[in-house]
């Protein structure tokens, strides 16, 4: 039994197959455990709900795919409310924000570092969302069939160079 008194019970529906990943499982536990050092505790509970609902919707594919959404979006909400703007993530993805998150959030961090933030933070504008796709079955037979197909028809002049680097004339 979880240590949670909120925890749902458990639902063996929802544990993997013998052999299979299940990585939706360790991203989740990470954005809702994800606590940043670098900012006040009072601060983080004002924002800390809306920015881990806004990157698990994005579905991140990894724990340390989340961490970075998780730590630069808390980075433009920490800068927003130090600007006065008004919290949520309609503030936060807005580009005039981010330009101004770029041109003069977190003064410690470089140029690139705040661009790289502001980047992550536009991808959660629309997200991809990955979690309903198969993972495991990323072609289709008949994708797999005409790659094949493209890969087995080079012709004489070519044999063991790669079709796209081949040029006119040679």
């Amino acid at each position: 039994m979880s240590g949670d008194p909120h925890a749902l019970p458990m639902d063996w529906r929802d544990v993997p197959d013998p052999g299979m990943f299940d990585w939706q499982t360790g991203v989740q536990a990470r954005i809702r455990s994800w606590v940043p050092a670098s900012v006040p505790a009072p601060v983080w509970e004002q924002i800390a709900e809306p920015v881990r609902a806004t990157v698990s919707r994005a579905h991140p594919v990894s724990a340390a795919m989340a961490g970075d959404l998780l730590g630069a979006l808390t980075a433009v909400a920490v800068f927003a409310g130090a600007r006065g703007v008004r919290s949520g993530p309609d503030q936060w993805l807005a580009e005039p924000m981010l330009k101004a998150f770029c041109a003069r959030g977190r003064p410690d961090l470089s140029a690139a570092t705040r661009g790289c933030y502001a980047s992550r933070v536009r991808a959660l504008r629309g997200p991809l969302p990955l979690a309903d796709r198969d993972v495991f079955t990323p072609y289709t037979p008949a994708q797999m069939t005409a790659l094949w197909a493209a890969s087995v028809t080079v012709g004489p002049q070519q044999k063991g160079a790669c079709p796209a680097t081949k040029t006119a004339g040679t």
